[in-house]
C-alpha cells in the first residue's frame, strides 16, 4: 500500500466508525452475532500491558516496550488476570475478553481490508455510551498489516482543522487519529514508524490541539531463518532522521512469532 492510498482510506474509515460510535446499540449487535460465531476458545496468559496480549496484531511491542505479550493455552487459567479468546470454525478471531481490575471486550469487524476492534468495558455493555468506546484498526493488503490506528469519541469530534496530507513516503497526517505505519522487506516487518502526528489533552474538559512533526520506529535486523536479532531506533524530525547505533535484542523474536501476529486475523 502506497500512503497516497492511506490518506484515500481516511474518509471511509472516520465516517464508518463514527457511525458506529454515535450508535452503540451497533456494536452491542457485534458482539451478540461474534458470541453466536463462536466456535471455540483459547486463553492467553500474561501480557496485560500489551492490547490483546498473546493476540495482538502488532509485532513491535516487545522491542518497543521490552515487555512480554504472554503466552496462548488451550485451558482456562486459574489465575484471576487472562485473556479470553473467542474464535469462529475457521479460526478467525472475533472478540478479546480481557479479565482484569477493569473487564473489557473487544469485537473485531472486518470490512473490506480493514479489521476494525471495538473495545468497550463488560459492565457497559448493556448500557453502551459512545463515551465508553475506543477503537482500534488495523489496514490490510493481501492479509498482511500495512497500517494501524486507534481513536475515541472526544477525538473523532475535535475540530482539528487539519487535513489530511502525505508528507513523505512514509508519513501522513490523518487527523481525529493516531497510528503506525509498518513498511516491510522480504516479508517481514521491517520499519516501524509511529506517527505523532496531532497529539490531544485536556485542559478543564477543553481540547487543545498540539501538532508536532515526529515521527519515530525502528529498523529490524533478521536473521538467515526469519528471526528478529538486531535492531536501532530510528528519529525522524521536521525531515532530519537521525539512526541510533544497531543493538542486539535480549531475547530473538522467532519468525513464528511474526506469522501468529499476522495470520490470525
Amino acid at each position: 500500500m502506497q500512503i497516497q492510498e492511506l490518506e484515500d482510506l481516511y474518509p471511509r474509515i472516520y465516517q464508518y466508525i463514527k457511525t458506529c460510535i454515535k450508535q452503540p446499540n451497533i456494536i452491542a449487535d457485534y458482539i451478540s452475532e461474534a458470541r453466536e460465531k463462536t466456535a471455540y476458545y483459547k486463553y492467553g496468559i500474561g501480557g496485560q500491558c500489551i492490547h490483546r496480549g498473546a493476540m495482538c496484531a502488532d509485532p513491535f511491542y516487545e522491542i518497543d516496550c521490552n515487555i512480554s505479550r504472554g503466552k496462548l493455552t488451550n485451558k482456562e487459567p486459574k489465575r484471576k488476570e487472562y485473556y479470553r479468546y473467542s474464535f469462529d470454525f475457521y479460526g478467525r478471531l472475533l472478540f478479546v475478553e480481557k479479565y482484569c481490575d477493569v473487564n473489557s471486550i473487544e469485537v473485531l469487524r472486518r470490512e473490506g481490508e480493514i479489521i476494525y476492534g471495538f473495545m468497550v468495558p463488560v459492565e457497559a455493555i448493556t448500557d453502551l455510551h459512545s463515551s465508553y468506546i475506543t477503537v482500534y484498526g488495523n489496514i490490510l493488503v493481501e492479509n498482511r498489516i500495512e497500517a494501524e490506528f486507534y481513536t475515541y469519541e472526544a477525538m473523532l469530534d475535535a475540530d482539528l482543522k487539519t487535513d489530511t496530507k502525505v508528507i513523505s513516503e512514509k508519513e501522513v497526517i490523518m487527523p481525529h487519529f493516531e497510528g503506525n505505519v509498518i513498511c516491510y522487506q522480504d516479508n517481514l516487518p521491517f520499519r516501524y514508524f509511529k506517527q505523532i502526528r496531532t497529539k490531544l489533552s485536556f485542559n478543564n474538559g477543553s481540547i487543545i490541539n498540539q501538532k508536532s512533526m515526529v515521527s519515530f520506529g525502528y529498523e529490524l535486523f533478521l536473521n538467515d531463518i526469519g528471526d528478529v536479532v538486531e535492531c536501532r531506533s530510528i528519529r525522524n524530525e521536521h525531515n532530519d532522521e537521525k539512526k541510533e547505533p544497531i543493538r542486539k535484542l535480549e531475547r530473538a523474536i522467532p519468525r513464528k512469532q511474526w506469522d501468529n501476529c499476522f495470520g490470525l486475523l
